[in-house]
């Protein structure tokens, strides 16, 4: 069983223009829904996508950042972020659904995680 991104979305930017570009000093959540490959249904994987500005900031205030679902990328292209959210979702796969979304985890917060 492989997983699959249903759709994305995101409180903080407009999706709909894969061409858009935002500051590089910019963090946005991304929601990717991913469900069994061809199936019913979908959970919430979500991703904080940042640029290394946004990042060196962060570390600045905090002092540390921890990396479960944070994605650094050079240049916040919306369409180019999707794409390798996408490609790297897509490739996880696991026996039951159960198995594929534990190795989702791994990558961002899965729906109902602590």
């Amino acid at each position: 069983m492989h997983a699959e991104v249903k759709h994305f979305i995101s409180p903080d930017i407009d999706l709909s223009d894969p061409t858009a570009d935002f500051p590089d000093d910019d963090a946005v959540l991304i929601v990717a829904l991913v469900g069994p490959k061809g199936g019913e249904g979908e959970e919430s994987l979500q991703f904080e996508v940042m640029t290394p500005n946004a990042l060196a900031r962060r570390l600045e205030a905090l002092g540390v950042v921890f990396g479960q679902g944070v994605v650094v990328v050079e240049h916040l292209r919306v369409g180019a972020v999707l794409d390798l959210i996408r490609a790297r979702v897509e490739r996880v796969a696991g026996l039951t659904w159960s198995d594929v979304a534990r190795r989702l985890g791994r990558l961002g917060e899965m729906e109902g995680e602590d």
